[in-house]
């Protein structure tokens, strides 16, 4: 329903809008109500000390690891690999100053930390992922989150099983 300007202090034309608005929301709640999580993407692993471990490693490019990163509702550790494009990762600066606060790449590429610095308040860089994630789990608080991001040409079941092996040797 479109509002005429001339009408937008209307109480009456608003509190319809208001009602078709929430119909919608209620409907689309409802649609999606019995949807399933596809496995890796944006899975709860485990909880430890307060932290929760999310596997993504189905995020497998920028525009994913952003859906990511809105989809969080609480400050993230991120855990990236295979992120070559740094101007790709830039894409992201708003959502990184928003609600990351640190990053563990695992990739030998220190390219990234002269523009990411201002943007992120701890950046890493480790070999493994026992040492990531050893890292990300020292250097977060409870009720935080440590997020896994694979990046592209990775085996997604292999990528997730090494995640979760060093999340479980905590």
């Amino acid at each position: 329903m479109m509002i005429k300007e001339k009408n937008i202090n209307n109480p009456f034309i608003n509190l319809v809008n208001y009602k078709m608005m929430a119909a919608k929301e209620a409907q689309y709640a409802e649609q999606f109500a019995d949807m399933k999580n596809e496995p890796k993407r944006l899975e709860y692993f485990l909880s430890l000390r307060g932290i929760n471990f999310i596997d993504d490693t189905k995020a497998q490019s920028i525009n994913a690891i952003w859906y990511s990163l809105e989809s969080m509702h609480c400050p993230v550790t991120l855990i990236a690999k295979d992120i070559d494009d740094l101007q790709e990762l830039l894409k992201l600066k708003q959502l990184l100053m928003l609600k990351v606060k640190g990053i563990v790449f695992l990739t030998p590429k220190r390219k990234y930390i002269k523009l990411l610095r201002p943007m992120v308040g701890a950046i890493h860089f480790s070999k493994t992922m026992d040492e990531a994630v050893s890292w990300a789990y020292k250097n977060t608080e409870s009720d935080d989150a440590v997020l896994f991001c694979a990046g592209v040409k990775v085996d997604v079941d292999k990528e997730s099983r090494i995640f979760q092996e060093a999340v479980r040797k905590l």
